[in-house]
């Protein structure tokens, strides 16, 4: 009796899971259809008002000839929009702009008059357009998740499970086979979660550091064995040859991949513990490395940075223990007045003994201990063929080689048997060269900070060339002349440009010349590159300067119609509007925050050696205060589209202080759930050692009473987090950009997560009281 009471409890568990498994299901599919019928229907729509636009666009085509021909071609307006009007008459939203542009078109109208009316109103009616793209965009991504949740319900261990329960009491063959049907889900069970757990490995190590690993486990359970164990294998390594027989048979498996082919994990480093850890951000690498002045302030943010030079490298590997080595064609390392690695890096015939020694034993350490070793040569093309400067000979001794002109890739490969060889660009650095304006404003004068170099004659003509056009124009110079005051006639101005000559800055510095201007002058020794020009035309975008540029394909290529190429359309500059060059000057900036910084390269760099690590956290928390409920239900409306379009977001629901005491449980219960948190901002007033704990996301942001500004705003402003540092950065349309300001905290405002808790202080923090707009 009582197993055959357990068994229909059971069985009646299994209905009542099976009918909420199918409830559930029922109401999806009923979402769906209802999402994809709305989704069909704004898809005609859009459909429809494209044919309009593109009619009304072709019959505008000509505005000229229309000036001339103002009754029968106003005819013809009134008719087309006549014509607008009957096709347009299901589209509610749209119908009313079409009806207006109609009673513009009056009959005591002047063509041209009519013209610009007609103009304006389609451009309205295309910006309405693009935002209805937007929204659909967002409907059709629900869709989709809506259509996984459902086929994820349909494909669960336990909904099949509930089924083969209901079939067993509906049919004997059923009820025969569920003990078989048990077993195989069971089975099926038990299998998924063994592939779920292998997929968490981020990578399989290759069988040489499989072994390496097992040996260093070994040794290290017997001290005493390591130092005379490390003595033998080294020792082997360098008469036996085996290893090197290894890494030509496998190599792809020892060194990385090539660039045609798939790329694997490399190692890191010598310490085996480090294979078992989780696997690290790209900036929490610890990277030894040999750079200039320029680059190791570009890079040396992006990763834990280990300057070595030739007296203390062997010391600093050994205490610090890098995961990688990254070496470029450095002429004197960051101290460029010390110079310690001063003609250490590059060969030369002009040198009788081997002058890189302490490269090379850096390297031979290196391979010793399994660090991958990294080589950027940034003076390609130019100095690809100079045997007194020879950093090809250097790259050929690293397991991969990055150079910063792409068309030079095949003859490393071809000409000297690289086999890891990428291109890398140069890019900017937004913690150095960013848009936060000074406070004296921009001038319009000409900037440009560079050299002379009268040994590159096309270059210098086209300098004097460019230079007086922009006198001509009603342009000043300012020129910062980075060999001021020399008598080296290579470096030396014409005369007549000494009245704007300046003297050179610190690099540092270089961003407020950067910024004390609308526009910025870029010269390209190199022209006909695909990847290799000068890192300023980077650097100038990034501060929001319009860049004038002679031509250069890979200028080009890279950005377009963003730059203003003075040599081959110089009546442009003159001929735009202020409104032209600002909307460039965001766009530029932009394209270059979101694909052409140093934490893209580096980033480029470890996906191209393989090298094992997760990018950078740039998930964000939606801060909601609200006051009611009204603000609560908007706000999760508001945060689905948002999450549709930045999967890394979450919610959290801050409750007014304004909120009774009495009413909190109510908000706790009903909207603490669906991913999202809800918490009393009287609590963590109360209780701010507890706040660090709530927002879990890399960055925040907090919105006021609904203030929700556009969906694509988020995108746009989290580009700027990398240099906002302890300031907020703010939406209003109606706020100047980029120009520092006391904080305000009734507009929404995005931070790294450390700046939620100064905006809960009742007291006046020190830092985090201003506000910069984008």
């Amino acid at each position: 009796m009582f197993q055959e009471y357990r068994l229909r409890e059971q069985l009646r568990l299994a209905y009542r899971a099976q009918n909420d498994a199918l409830a559930k299901g029922r109401s999806l599919e009923q979402q769906i259809g209802q999402l994809s019928a709305d989704l069909a229907s704004r898809n005609e729509q859009l459909q429809e008002t494209k044919d309009i636009l593109k009619m009304t666009e072709d019959a505008l085509e000509n505005k000229d000839s229309l000036l001339k021909k103002n009754a029968i071609m106003l005819d013809e307006y009134k008719c087309e929009a006549e014509s607008i009007r009957t096709q347009l008459n299901d589209m509610h939203e749209l119908h009313p702009e079409i009806v207006k542009m109609v009673e513009d078109v009056k009959s005591d109208s002047s063509p041209k008059e009519a013209t610009e009316g007609l103009l304006s109103e389609i451009a309205t009616v295309r910006q309405r357009f693009k935002e209805r793209s937007a929204e659909f965009d967002v409907i059709h991504k629900r869709l989709i998740g809506a259509e996984k949740q459902l086929a994820s319900i349909q494909d669960s261990t336990s909904y099949m499970l509930s089924k083969k329960f209901i079939d067993a009491g509906t049919s004997l063959s059923g009820f025969l086979w569920l003990p078989f049907a048990i077993v195989t889900l069971w089975v099926r069970g038990i299998s998924r979660r063994l592939i779920k757990g292998r997929k968490k490995t981020t990578y399989t190590r290759p069988l040489v550091l499989r072994a390496k690993e097992y040996i260093i486990r070994e040794i290290k359970a017997r001290p005493f064995l390591e130092r005379p164990a490390r003595k033998v294998l080294n020792r082997w390594k360098a008469k036996s040859g085996v290893a090197d027989q290894i890494e030509d048979r496998f190599p792809s498996q020892t060194r990385g991949a090539s660039s045609h082919s798939t790329p694997t994990i490399f190692g890191q480093g010598k310490e085996s513990e480090r294979l078992e850890t989780q696997t690290p951000f790209a900036s929490e690498l610890k990277v030894a490395t040999i750079l200039d002045e320029f680059s190791f302030g570009s890079f040396a943010c992006e990763f834990k940075a280990i300057p070595v030079e030739p007296t203390n490298w062997r010391e600093r590997f050994e205490s610090e223990k890098p995961d990688l080595f990254f070496c470029e064609s450095a002429w004197s390392g960051p101290d460029s007045v010390r110079r310690p690695w001063k003609g250490q890096i590059y060969a030369s015939v002009n040198f009788e003994k081997e002058n890189r020694n302490t490269l090379i034993s850096i390297l031979e350490y290196c391979k010793s201990n399994g660090i991958p070793t990294i080589f950027w040569n940034k003076e390609d093309p130019t100095h690809f063929d100079d045997k007194v400067h020879d950093f090809i000979k250097s790259a050929q001794l690293f397991d991969f080689v990055f150079t910063s002109a792409a068309e030079c890739v095949v003859r490393y490969e071809q000409e000297y048997g690289c086999k890891n060889v990428f291109a890398l660009p140069f890019a900017t650095q937004p913690r150095m060269f960013n848009p936060i304006e000074l406070m004296e404003g921009r001038t319009r004068d000409i900037v440009f900070a560079g050299s002379w170099y009268a040994v590159h004659k096309e270059r210098s003509l086209l300098m004097e060339q460019v230079l007086d056009r922009f006198l001509e124009d009603g342009y000043s110079l300012r020129i910062i002349d980075r060999h001021f005051g020399t008598t080296d006639e290579n470096h030396v101005f014409p005369e007549r440009f000494n009245p704007y000559l300046l003297p050179p800055v610190d690099h540092k510095e270089l961003d407020n010349v950067y910024k004390s201007s609308v526009f910025g002058l870029n010269f390209n020794t190199v022209t006909d590159s695909t990847t290799m020009f000068a890192r300023r035309v980077f650097e100038l975008m990034s501060s929001n300067t319009l860049v004038l540029s002679n031509y250069s394909s890979g200028v080009d290529d890279m950005f377009g119609r963003n730059v203003i190429f003075v040599d081959r359309d110089p009546s442009r500059l003159k001929a735009m509007s202020e409104e032209e060059v600002t909307a460039i000057r965001e766009r530029a900036l932009c394209d270059v925050l979101e694909n052409h910084t140093y934490e893209k390269r580096w980033e480029f760099i470890l996906g191209s050696i393989g090298f094992s690590h997760r990018k950078n956290d740039k998930s964000t928390t939606l801060i909601s205060h609200i006051r009611n409920h009204d603000e609560a239900k908007a706000t999760i409306d508001h945060f689905s589209k948002l999450v549709s379009l930045y999967p890394d977001t979450q919610l959290l629901i801050l409750l007014s202080k304004e909120i009774p005491d009495s009413e909190i449980a109510v908000y706790y219960e009903q909207y603490n759930r669906y991913g999202a948190t809800v918490v009393s901002e009287s609590y963590l007033i109360k209780y701010h050692d507890q706040k660090a704990s709530v927002v879990h996301t890399a960055s925040m942001l907090y919105v006021p009473d609904c203030r929700f500004p556009p969906l694509s705003w988020l995108g746009r402003a989290r580009l700027h987090l990398s240099y906002s540092g302890e300031r907020y950065i703010g939406f209003d349309s109606e706020k100047a950009k980029y120009r520092v300001a006391p904080l305000d905290q009734t507009k929404p405002l995005l931070s790294s997560s450390s700046g939620f808790l100064p905006l809960m202080s009742e007291r006046n923090e020190q830092t985090w009281n201003s506000v910069f707009y984008v």
